[in-house]
């Protein structure tokens, strides 16, 4: 896993540390903001097509080989292989997050 902290003050920066892991470590509704993805360039250019940009906030609905994720209001499933290419911010300790629209 890589730790990723946000620009902030130093003061408050331990507040705002957020992990970055794959799509897939995710659990059945935990939520994050999307990070990074990496891959063929084919395949990173149909992920961002289908709205998965940095910023964008993802929940897993079914983790698993064939995930199934929330994006938008809408449902979109993957292979492992391709959720394990989109890197995701969590909350701390990997609990469920809501983040604001």
């Amino acid at each position: 896993m890589i730790d990723a902290t946000l620009a902030c003050p130093t003061e408050v920066a331990a507040e705002h540390t957020l992990e970055l892991v794959p799509l897939s470590m995710l659990g059945a509704g935990q939520s994050g903001r999307i990070g990074g993805l990496f891959g063929p360039a084919e395949q990173v250019h149909r992920l961002r097509e289908l709205g998965l940009r940095d910023g964008a906030v993802v929940q897993m609905v079914r983790p698993g080989r064939t995930c199934i994720i929330r994006l938008d209001g809408q449902k979109l499933g993957f292979r492992g292989d391709e959720a394990t290419g989109v890197l995701v911010h969590t909350g701390p300790q990997g609990r469920r997050v809501r983040w604001g629209a």
